[in-house]
């Protein structure tokens, strides 16, 4: 699967043919969509720490001081190469899909 929309039609392939996914499969899927994002987005790595979500950037260029992101909302603590975002609070899923969409462009 190269783009999400690969992945969405396996999923909607899936429950055509088998009915509502299983917990198991629908979490290989939506891994599947953060790392197709997250690769778009130039994050090289996406982890948990401490109760919140790391977005992990390639160093900057020499010379360069900061690196040119959009806007990402009060909740979202912008470093040098990593952005920080809570994942303790309900909708943490969706909310990570969504910041990456935003840093993919």
């Amino acid at each position: 699967l190269q783009t999400i929309q690969d992945v969405e039609a396996m999923q909607g392939e899936f429950t055509d043919r088998f009915g509502p996914l299983p917990a198991p499969v629908s979490n290989l899927l939506y891994q599947m969509k953060v790392k197709l994002l997250a690769e778009k987005a130039s994050v090289v790595s996406v982890s948990g720490e401490n109760g919140q979500i790391v977005f992990r950037f390639p160093p900057l260029p020499e010379g360069a001081s900061q690196r040119a992101l959009p806007p990402m909302g009060t909740e979202v603590r912008v470093g040098k190469n990593a952005l920080w975002m809570q994942s303790t609070q309900p909708g943490w899923q969706e909310r990570l899909v969504e910041a990456l969409e935003k840093l993919a462009g």
